[in-house]
C-alpha cells in the first residue's frame, strides 16, 4: 500500500515539474492582444490640445479612424488631421460656449449631462432610403455626436458653418431631451397625424436646401424638411433652426405656412390656418420645455447664438 503510495506522490510531483518547466519555457508575449488590433498611438499637439479644450465641458472628441466607433453598417471617412482643428473650433464657440455663457446655461451646463462623445467624419452616409444623413445618425447611443462632412468644412463660408452647425445643434438637442424629457405625448397632441417617411432625399448637390427652412414644410406646419420624420426630430429642429435664423427669417417661414395656396380655395385658406396654428404651438411648446424644464429662455439663447455667430464670422471673414 506504501509502495502505491509513493508511487502517486512521486507521480504527482513529476507532472507538477513538467508543468512548472514548461510555464518557464513558454514566455508571455511583450506586446498584449489589445495592442495588436488597438495600437497605441503617441499623443500629438493636435490631441493635447483637443484634451484640454474641451475635458471641462465632459467631451470627448475621436478623429482617428476605429470602426467600433461607428454603428453597424456604416461607412465612415476619415477626416483629414488639418481640418479637425477647424470643426472642433466651431464645436466650441458655436454650441459648447454657448450654452456655458453666463446668460444661458451657466460654466457647469455639462456637468450633469454625462460624458458626450463626438466623432468626426471626412465624408457623408446615405441612409438606406438614400436619404442623405447630414444631421444625425440613427439608432446611436444617447452620449453619441457626429461630426459630418469635415473634409469640405470651410470656416470663411457660411452655408459650410451653417450645415455643421444645423447638424451639431440637432444632434445636441436629441441628446438634450433624452437627459432632461419632454412631455412627448403632449406634443404629439398638438399635431398627431404628420409624422412619416421624409417627403425628399436629400443629394449632396442640393444639400443646402434640404436642411434649411423649407416652404413645402412651412404649409404643412413645420420648419424643415427633417421635422417631418417624427416628433422627436421635430423637437430638435425646432430647436437646431431657431438658434441658427433671425427672428425676421422665421416670421417669414411662419407668414409662408399662414398664407393659402389657393386663397379663392376654402379648404386651401382651412389648411394655411391648420399649418399656421401648428407651426406657432409646437414653437411654444419647445419654448416652455427650455424655459421651465432646461432653465433656459430660449430667445434669449436664440440672440445669443446670433451674436456667437456674427463674432464667428468676423474672426473668420466668413462669406
Amino acid at each position: 500500500m506504501k509502495s502505491i503510495y509513493h508511487k502517486i506522490c512521486l507521480t504527482a510531483i513529476f507532472a507538477g515539474g513538467l508543468t512548472l518547466f514548461s510555464c518557464q519555457k513558454e514566455h508571455l508575449a511583450s506586446d498584449s492582444v489589445i495592442d495588436r488590433y488597438y495600437p497605441k498611438v503617441s499623443a500629438t499637439e493636435l490631441d493635447r490640445w483637443a484634451i484640454d479644450s474641451f475635458k471641462p465641458y465632459n467631451i470627448q472628441t475621436l478623429y482617428r479612424w476605429q470602426k467600433e466607433h461607428f454603428p453597424s453598417g456604416s461607412f465612415g471617412i476619415p477626416p483629414k488631421t488639418e481640418q479637425v482643428k477647424p470643426v472642433l473650433e466651431a464645436f466650441k464657440m458655436l454650441l459648447l460656449d454657448l450654452y456655458t455663457l453666463e446668460k444661458a446655461g451657466g460654466k457647469d451646463f455639462f456637468r450633469d449631462k454625462g460624458l458626450i462623445r463626438i466623432t468626426l467624419l471626412g465624408g457623408f452616409e446615405m441612409q438606406e432610403n438614400k436619404v442623405l444623413m447630414r444631421l444625425w445618425y440613427p439608432q446611436t447611443a444617447s452620449n453619441e455626436m457626429f461630426a459630418f462632412d469635415v473634409n469640405t468644412f470651410d470656416p470663411s463660408d457660411k452655408k459650410s458653418v451653417y450645415r455643421l452647425m444645423r447638424s451639431l445643434h440637432h444632434q445636441f438637442a436629441r441628446r438634450l431631451i433624452e437627459h432632461i424629457p419632454y412631455n412627448r405625448d403632449a406634443f404629439l397632441l398638438i399635431n398627431p397625424k404628420a409624422y412619416g417617411v421624409l417627403p425628399l432625399a436629400p443629394s449632396p448637390a442640393d444639400v443646402y436646401r434640404r436642411v434649411g427652412l423649407s416652404p413645402y414644410a412651412h404649409r404643412r406646419g413645420f420648419y424643415t424638411l427633417y421635422s417631418m420624420a417624427s416628433p422627436e426630430d421635430e423637437f430638435a429642429e425646432i430647436i437646431s433652426t431657431l438658434l441658427l435664423h433671425t427672428a425676421v427669417e422665421l416670421k417669414e417661414a411662419e407668414d409662408t405656412a399662414a398664407r393659402p395656396i389657393y386663397p379663392d380655395q376654402p379648404e386651401s385658406v382651412q389648411e394655411a390656418r391648420e399649418a399656421y396654428r401648428v407651426l406657432r404651438e409646437k414653437r411654444a411648446f419647445v419654448e416652455r420645455y427650455f424655459r421651465q424644464d432646461v432653465g433656459i429662455s430660449l430667445s434669449r439663447l436664440q440672440l445669443l447664438s446670433l451674436k456667437q455667430l456674427n463674432a464667428y464670422y468676423k474672426l473668420h471673414k466668413t462669406k
